[in-house]
Order: structure tokens, then C-alpha cells, then sequence
């Protein structure tokens, strides 16, 4: 994964090239991802994305990498969430927005509210996504999707 992520290529290539050398630039940046990762950094820090959900989503160290078993806390919620309902949910918490990004996808008319203390993972959340940062006690973003905008509703 972290030569994919140096090279930016999919696994079907790398078989295929198996033989091929680095640059000089790729080995070094390859080398810099591989001493970081025998430290024990994580894989998803390192290439600052992890699959969820069927979405690539980003992860910094400022967010906790969303793990395999929240997907089954996005499948419960579906179950009581109806499909055609204009309603507001609220991830709070929301670090990497792993949940409140997963049910905005699946649950398009409802307006989903993703909340976190932090600044920061509220960033890694809205990076590349149409939000709105509100910053007062706790800070708070609501990822606009379809018809839903700040101060709707």
C-alpha cells in the first residue's frame, strides 16, 4: 500500500511492473513512509486515507481512523433512520466523519449535523466537501447535502 501511495497506482499495475526500479525521488519518499511506519505509525495516517463505507475518506493524526466495526453502527442506524424523511441527524463527536458521511450518502433528505470539540478533525472532515464551519463553545459543521444549508430548516 504505501508504494501504491508513493507511485499513485493501483495494485493491477504494481503486479504488472513488479520488475520495474524506483526514481531515485520515490525510493526516498518510499524509505521515509517505511521508517515511519516501523516506528508504528499507521498505515492510514501515513497515506492520509482509509476506505470506509464504500468512500475514501480522509484520516490525519488529528482524527481517529474509522475502524471496521462502526460500519455495523452506520448499518443499525439506517434500520430506524426512513429512507424518504426529511429529518436532522447528529453525529456527535464526529472525528474522521466516518458515520455522519456514511448516512448522508445513504439517507440523502435528511440533513446530517456532524459535531466535534475539535477544530481540527472538523477540517479533515469538510476538507473537499461543501460545509459550514461554526466556531463558538464546541465546534461544529454541518456538511450541506442536497436541499439542506446552514441555518435551514
Amino acid at each position: 500500500m504505501l508504494l501504491e501511495h508513493v507511485l499513485q497506482r493501483d495494485p493491477s499495475w504494481m503486479y504488472a511492473h513488479a520488475d520495474d526500479e524506483l526514481s531515485g525521488a520515490d525510493a526516498v519518499r518510499f524509505a521515509a513512509l517505511l521508517a515511519e511506519r516501523l516506528r508504528g505509525v499507521p498505515v492510514a495516517y501515513l497515506i492520509g486515507s482509509r476506505g470506509f463505507w464504500s468512500m475514501d475518506l480522509a484520516v490525519t493524526s488529528d482524527v481517529l481512523i474509522p475502524r471496521p466495526e462502526t460500519e455495523l453502527l452506520v448499518e443499525l442506524a439506517l434500520q430506524r433512520i426512513p429512507r424518504d424523511t426529511e429529518l436532522d441527524v447528529a453525529d456527535l463527536g464526529t472525528g474522521s466523519g466516518a458515520i455522519a458521511l456514511a448516512l448522508a450518502r445513504e439517507r440523502p433528505r435528511a440533513c446530517v449535523f456532524a459535531c466535534d470539540a475539535s477544530a481540527a478533525a472538523l477540517a479533515v472532515v469538510c476538507g473537499g466537501r461543501r460545509c459550514s464551519v461554526r466556531s463558538d463553545r464546541k465546534q461544529s459543521a454541518l456538511c450541506r447535502r442536497g436541499r439542506c444549508a446552514p441555518g435551514t430548516r
